[in-house]
């Protein structure tokens, strides 16, 4: 048995309790349960580096995104701000969010549109060349570091059930501007077993489906039984290979010490006869 084979045994769990939550009749309840249902059948396949929340992100020129549903970030060397169910994050906690959807028709696909859009709109410093971990570069003399993997967070629409598949995927000719860098990596059609992907041409008219930044448009492809599995691999691959570079801590509390050292008057100071030496 391979991962693959138990991913793609998660996808009857899912359907059944997503059936069964229809018994549940306020909107905003359904909402929240079959977030629930997506962070329940993603969590067991993640590892416990990553964290699963909803809430917003924030980046250091006061810009924040919308609500997001299910952000996923880095729970060992990042900051997550919990205000309790929700969360507010700085942007570099993040390697990408999910936008989950029971029903995707026209209104719901332009606000995962507007939400992933100003998710990706954030600004952030991108990682150093020799960042091995999101707290830590290094940097050796003479040695060139790979600076392969992905810089941007990612974004996916994961939708429970649509209208007709092109239908939705005529909806991107309305995106007024059309901005590509801050579109949807890919967008989930569970019921209707499809997934729209992105796509990049060469030679002509030839062209693949890509999960890259680098692509030229959007095309659907029909996934049969493989939709929930090839979603749950993207999102462990894109998660495995985005670098983060956490947010500098020292920038702002040298800030608000700076700002309080100008403002204050003479204040008491306890001074040794002599420096005190020790290493960090």
């Amino acid at each position: 048995m391979t991962l693959y084979d138990v991913i793609k045994a998660a996808t009857p769990k899912l359907e059944a309790e997503y059936n069964m939550s229809r018994i549940v009749q306020h909107a905003a309840s359904k909402g929240a349960l079959r977030e629930f249902l997506l962070k329940d059948i993603i969590r067991p396949f993640l590892p416990q580096r990553y964290g699963l929340c909803n809430g917003e992100c924030f980046d250091a020129h006061d810009n924040v995104s919308k609500q997001l549903d299910v952000i996923i970030y880095d729970a060992l060397f990042s900051y997550a701000i919990p205000m309790g169910d929700y969360h507010m994050m700085p942007f570099e906690s993040a390697y990408g969010e999910i936008e989950v959807k029971s029903l995707l028709n026209k209104q719901s696909f332009f606000e995962s549109i507007n939400n992933i859009a100003s998710f990706k709109s954030l600004q952030k410093e991108s990682p150093d060349d020799c960042q091995v971990l999101p707290n830590l570069s290094i940097d050796i003399h003479g040695v060139t570091w790979n600076k392969s993997g992905f810089t941007k967070p990612f974004g996916v629409v994961f939708a429970y059930d649509s209208v007709d598949v092109k239908t939705v995927l005529s909806y991107f000719h309305e995106v007024k501007p059309l901005n590509p860098s801050v579109m949807p990596d890919m967008i989930v059609l569970l019921k209707k077993k499809t997934i729209i992907f992105r796509v990049r041409y060469y030679e002509g008219e030839k062209f693949y489906v890509t999960t890259s930044n680098t692509y030229q448009g959007f095309m659907t492809l029909p996934c049969e039984d493989d939709t929930l599995p090839i979603f749950l691999l993207y999102i462990l691959s894109r998660t495995r290979d985005t670098r983060l570079k956490i947010a500098d801590t020292d920038d702002w509390l040298n800030t608000q010490i700076d700002k309080y050292l100008h403002a204050m008057e003479i204040q008491p100071v306890v001074k040794f006869n002599a420096p005190h030496y020790e290493e960090d």
